[in-house]
């Protein structure tokens, strides 16, 4: 009876838009979902559970089941409603909308692994590509932000991650329809994105990089460098002195910023850049701009 029924519904799904969910109304099951304020009541029938999950064909069995009249009552207080009803809607249609609930893919993946519905998992592995860029990078921030440590989730932070960096040059430069200038791997927060330029298999050119990572850092702190009342420009009096690399001392901007030992000493900037003859490099940025 079980898989008669879930291939009736598979065929079904072919020639209809309607959700499989809605086409019945002898449900025999109430799973109370959540808890508190964010309690919600679902309906089931109880073949289906049984036949689509492990997890549901144990706890609905006569052994474990708390029934009222014909009908059973399941309580599971630790999964969020938004993310049962999507688990509910595959159940019964095989078929889920990955960027419509991109948010809630990592609870799915645990909410899956914990009802053995195996199905889903493999679902979401063999469908994750076809999220958009936005919603991929949207995804990648919530997995690295994902405190509970879980193997699927492990596994396809990996996936992603092996992907975005494999479109990076897409992704780098897929500009927001609404902002031509705005790309959207400025959404990529802080941990994200080192993870992705300090891997091996990261192909971009040094400079792609770099002034990428300058767009990063403009987007995330924009007020940063031009409301700063302490930052000061300071051209080099001698150019030669600019930068150079010293098998002694090491990389060093205007022989004054010296990274071997971390102190300088004002000689070559023709503006003070502090009172003092020595300074912490810490406390100050360098950079180097070229006029073309």
């Amino acid at each position: 009876m079980r898989e008669v029924f879930c291939i009736l519904d598979r065929r079904k799904l072919r020639t209809s838009k309607r959700p499989l969910y809605d086409d019945y109304d002898d449900y025999d099951v109430y799973i109370q979902i959540g808890e508190g304020n964010d309690l919600e009541i679902f309906k089931a029938h109880s073949d289906v559970l049984r036949g689509r999950s492990a997890y549901f064909d144990t706890a609905l069995s006569p052994n474990w089941a708390k029934k009222e009249g014909n009908v059973f009552i399941f309580k599971k207080p630790n999964i969020r409603p938004d993310v049962f009803r999507i688990i509910l809607l595959f159940i019964y249609n095989t078929i889920i909308d990955l960027d419509e609930n991109a948010k809630d893919i990592c609870e799915l993946l645990i909410a899956a692994d914990e009802i053995n519905l195996n199905e889903l998992i493999e679902y979401i592995h063999e469908n994750i590509t076809d999220l958009s860029y936005k919603n991929m990078i949207s995804f990648f921030n919530a997995l690295n932000n994902f405190t509970m440590y879980h193997q699927e989730i492990e596994n396809i932070k990996e996936y992603v991650k092996k992907y975005i960096i494999k479109n990076a040059f897409r992704i780098f430069n897929n500009f927001d329809s609404l902002h031509s200038n705005y790309s959207l791997f400025l959404e990529l927060e802080n941990d994200c994105l080192l993870s992705l330029i300090q891997n091996d298999d990261f192909r971009m050119d040094e400079i792609e990089i770099w002034n990428n990572l300058i767009k990063w850092a403009i987007a995330k702190n924009p007020t940063s460098i031009i409301d700063s009342s302490t930052t000061i420009l300071s051209r080099i009096r001698n150019e030669r002195s600019a930068i150079y690399d010293s098998k002694d001392d090491k990389l060093g901007f205007g022989r004054d910023l010296r990274i071997f030992n971390r102190t300088c000493v004002f000689t070559n900037y023709e503006r003070k850049i502090i009172t003092p003859r020595t300074f912490n490099v810490e406390d100050y940025e360098v950079f180097e701009v070229e006029r073309i």
